[in-house]
């Protein structure tokens, strides 16, 4: 009604042929409204509610040591069922993620328990790294506890937002083992000079008793070395 007030208000309006009043007045007519719905602040709202259940992090030591008792097999196929159930009672309230760390972090299904070595802080770093910002309810650590690689786990603890629980797999009694835990050498070494390898072991319950230590390149043995030695202590009364 306001642009038909202001269109025939123009009285040289009227000079006008008819097709181009009626322009006129329907780009009056849409300018007007437009200014309108700008003032009045009218504005159409689209809200979509959608609802999320917590993601728990299963996280599953995959390393051999966790079915190295006498009966491996049946061990095995035991704790793959018990994974099972326990992921499906999750399931029923949670978003259930399974990991599996060892030589290093994954998100599988396959647990296999056969990796050679077990790092719990890489496991650490990469929950905090890639599942930052998430709904996370809980992450779930199953394992032996055995770790042969890697840094302190506690170290990377701070990084963790929200609860953890854990959870004993195997036997967690320490058996005879002995491993190379770090080797130091120079980074660059010159051709046809001799260069020296530090190499650290880690013996568990082999006091007094003899180890060999070989070291190859490309399958053929370099050097090798017989290693025994007992260390006393004596405290004082």
């Amino acid at each position: 009604m306001l642009s038909l007030l202001l269109y025939y208000k123009d009285k040289k309006a009227g000079e006008l042929p008819p097709l181009i009043q009626r322009i006129l007045f329907g780009t009056r007519a849409l300018c007007i409204t437009l200014i309108c719905i700008l003032l009045t602040n009218l504005f159409l709202k689209h809200i979509n509610n959608r609802s999320e259940n917590p993601i728990i992090l299963v996280a599953i030591d995959n390393s051999t040591s966790v079915v190295s008792g006498k009966d491996s097999a049946t061990l095995s196929k035991s704790l793959k069922e018990n994974i099972h159930t326990l992921n499906q009672g999750l399931g029923k309230r949670f978003t259930i993620k399974q990991l599996l760390f060892g030589e290093r972090t994954r998100l599988s299904d396959s647990i296999c328990f056969k990796d050679k070595e077990t790092d719990l802080s890489n496991l650490l770093a990469d929950v905090a790294n890639n599942f930052s910002g998430q709904n996370i309810g809980a992450l779930i650590i199953a394992s032996d506890g055995i770790i042969n690689k890697g840094a302190n786990p506690i170290y990377n603890l701070e990084k963790i937002k929200f609860p953890i629980y854990t959870i004993a797999l195997g036997d967690t009694i320490e058996k005879k083992d002995a491993l190379i835990q770090k080797i130091n050498h120079n980074q660059v070494a010159y051709l046809g000079n001799q260069f020296l390898a530090e190499i650290t072991l880690n013996a568990i319950k082999l006091s007094g008793e003899e180890c060999i230590v070989s070291i190859f390149k490309n399958n053929i043995k370099k050097n090798e070395q017989k290693i025994k030695s007992t260390l006393k202590i004596l405290f004082p009364p």
